[in-house]
């Protein structure tokens, strides 16, 4: 039968299963299907731990339930999380309002008529794509790093869930991070958190302290706004970068852009564990990075290292 098919194509040994549907296909045993929510598929769904493909890309939403993930992680399977697999869509979103906004200052002014926008909008689309990729390149790369030391950052990992939920910023059992006493099993087994509990901890790190630069005066220093220039393609930074400036969101666009490109290279616990060790504030921790990285030369040197990828 069809369901049949489906249930043999999900738990094929396989390199890669790429799900692009609309549905619920994988979840733990320790679900029900009801739980899941979905009763169109309960007739084709498996378990996590059935998958015998070597990675999982969701690029459906929703394609596992997170404990789905989990179950198929600890088994030794390789995935991350729909919203990690889906993120260049949301990414170019992003970038298409901020640069339409721009360049509607300067069709505003005068500068540039619409039929010269839009061809500057389609001139631009490989620059864009490359900025994208570029940011999740780098978001799958401190995933995948810290995966190969995740015992050694159970600790760190746990006082930050401890610390946001005190600060009222995650609610760890709809996010399905381990309890206390969970981190405590993994500590003594060796375990870490997996690749799926270490995206959601990078998404809540970087929504708490995006939110911290914005309160913050650091968006509004003349050198670290410098990462303005960098968000957008080079075009519009030679053409019209007067009209960055005077961007309305221009603060809320360095913010997430220095919180990417930091958080990306040091991992998720980084700020946190500098707030605990000095007092330090999140916008102070921020900035003495940013100085740190130019001062010793590492944008040099992660340049090199990546270059070596694949080969």
């Amino acid at each position: 039968t069809p369901a049949e098919l489906m249930n043999a194509i999900l738990k094929a040994p396989v390199d890669l299963l790429y799900n692009g549907g609309i549905g619920t296909y994988v979840k733990a045993a320790s679900e029900t299907h009801a739980e899941v929510g979905d009763r169109a598929n309960d007739g084709l769904r498996v378990d996590g731990r059935e998958l015998r493909c070597k990675v999982l890309a969701e690029g459906g939403n929703l394609g596992c339930t997170q404990l789905g993930r989990v179950e198929f992680a600890q088994a030794g399977g390789h995935i991350y999380t729909d919203a990690i697999d889906n993120s260049a869509g949301v990414g170019t979103s992003d970038h298409e309002v901020n640069i339409k906004i721009l360049l509607g200052l300067a069709v505003g002014d005068g500068e540039l008529t619409g039929k010269q926008r839009n061809a500057l909008l389609a001139e631009m689309t490989d620059d864009v794509a490359a900025l994208v990729l570029r940011d999740n390149y780098f978001q799958t790369q401190v995933l995948s790093v810290t995966g190969r030391i995740a015992p050694e950052l159970l600790d760190a990992q746990q006082r930050f869930v401890q610390y946001l939920e005190k600060e009222g910023r995650l609610h760890r059992a709809i996010e399905f991070l381990p309890s206390d006493g969970e981190f405590a099993r993994r500590r003594t087994n060796r375990q870490g958190l997996t690749s799926p509990e270490a995206a959601v901890l990078l998404a809540y790190a970087k929504m708490w302290l995006f939110d911290e630069l914005v309160a913050s005066s650091l968006p509004d220093d003349p050198w670290v706004a410098s990462a303005l220039a960098r968000y957008f393609p080079v075009a519009l930074g030679e053409r019209y970068p007067a009209y960055m400036d005077r961007h309305p969101l221009k603060r809320e666009i360095i913010a997430p852009h220095v919180t990417n490109r930091m958080l990306n290279r040091v991992g998720s616990t980084f700020v946190h564990r500098l707030l605990e060790a000095t007092g330090a504030q999140p916008h102070e921790i921020v900035r003495a990075y940013l100085l740190s990285r130019e001062v010793f030369g590492f944008v040099a040197l992660w340049k090199a290292i990546d270059t070596l990828d694949n080969r």
